[in-house]
């Protein structure tokens, strides 16, 4: 009888929580350096009015610490085709835009109102722009993870092949 259980996809929990972590350590990382750089001062009160450095930086920010993430869950999980690596990679990203969301609305409970009376369409323009590059960086970790998890696999055949 045939294993029915058996799943040829490599999508692996351990591994998506390790490049959540990873996303989340490196994206504190970044933005502690942003305000260290004087772009952002932490206080959510004046995030509708923040100028453009403050979002590039972000975008930044996001990007390569999603980047980091997907390529983790990738390599991690071993996925060895593009369509696993690319999915940790998004459950990476989705997970942890979900995170950060809860952990936004906890944060600015007392200053939400303020936030959401004083923003515009632009505002929300600017997250949709830095949540977008985020999940394609997420898309181009996951591929890379997948790519370098596919050259380990080949030197290991090669390794394997010329010890017989």
């Amino acid at each position: 009888m045939k294993n029915q259980t058996h799943f040829a996809s490599r999508i692996g929990v351990r591994a998506v929580v390790a490049g959540m972590m990873t996303t989340s350590a490196l994206l504190l990382l970044i933005m502690f350096l942003v305000a260290a750089l004087g772009l952002w001062n932490f206080r959510l009160r004046e995030l509708p009015f923040l100028s453009a450095t403050f979002w590039m930086a972000s975008s930044m920010a996001l990007t390569v610490s999603i980047f980091a993430g997907g390529l983790m869950a990738a390599s991690g999980s071993r996925s060895s085709t593009i369509s696993d690596g690319i999915i940790n990679a998004l459950v990476v990203c989705s997970g942890c835009y979900l995170f950060f969301s809860f952990v936004f609305v906890y944060f600015a409970s007392n200053a939400l109102m303020l936030i959401l009376e004083s923003v515009t369409p632009d505002f929300f323009l600017k997250i949709f722009m830095v949540c977008l590059t985020g999940f394609i960086a997420a898309v181009l970790g996951g591929i890379g993870g997948v790519r370098y998890e596919q050259k380990i696999e080949r030197q290991e055949k090669n390794i394997y092949a010329s010890s017989y």
